[in-house]
């Protein structure tokens, strides 16, 4: 291929790729909005799950150590608990890998501008950054962004939630004396 050939082909290849990182971002966004709602009950569910599911299964710890494996309900709590973290870890972490692939997109671009001297081509990746820069894609579940960061307040919430809960139910003169002023 001659500098001509090459040229065009590269030039439109760069445009074929901006068209496709449109279009998919379009539908990407129509997704997010359609399904927003819905994951972000199956995290609600999720974290009502691990919660609920961990502070039972303190309490059959608190009891017995030896009784926390042989007993059915703890093996299916665990089970339970084990596949909900896992959906809500993958999730998150599929969707902040691909923040990671954009940003090497990026990149990539920035080096791929200072390689070619012929302006149409750089403006075709000019073009292309601005796409990148200007129409970023976060999904998300009801305002939040879905990344590991998200991952992360989500486990730790629910073992602030942990925290209080056991300190409530594990000082019954507390509650004894809280039943008594009600009944007064």
């Amino acid at each position: 291929m001659d500098y001509h050939n090459t040229k065009h082909f590269t030039r439109h290849f760069l445009q074929l790729m901006r068209y496709m990182h449109f279009e998919i971002l379009k539908l990407s966004h129509e997704l997010n909005r359609a399904y927003t709602y819905q994951i972000l009950l199956d995290l609600a569910v999720h974290f009502t799950l691990i919660t609920c599911g961990l502070y039972n299964i303190y309490f059959s710890f608190t009891l017995k150590l030896t009784d926390l494996l042989t007993n059915k309900e703890n093996l299916l709590f665990l089970l339970w608990i084990f596949i909900s973290s896992a959906k809500t870890i993958f999730l998150n972490n599929h969707c902040n890998n691909y923040y990671h692939e954009v940003e090497i997109t990026a990149h990539l671009l920035r080096e791929l501008e200072i390689c070619y001297l012929d302006n149409s081509i750089k403006d075709e990746v000019q073009q292309f950054s601005l796409q990148l820069l200007l129409h970023p894609l976060q999904f998300t579940a009801g305002g939040y962004i879905l990344n590991n960061k998200l991952s992360m307040l989500f486990f730790s919430t629910i073992a602030t939630y942990l925290i209080v809960l056991i300190q409530i139910s594990s000082t019954p003169n507390l509650i004894q004396s809280l039943s008594h002023i009600s009944s007064h």
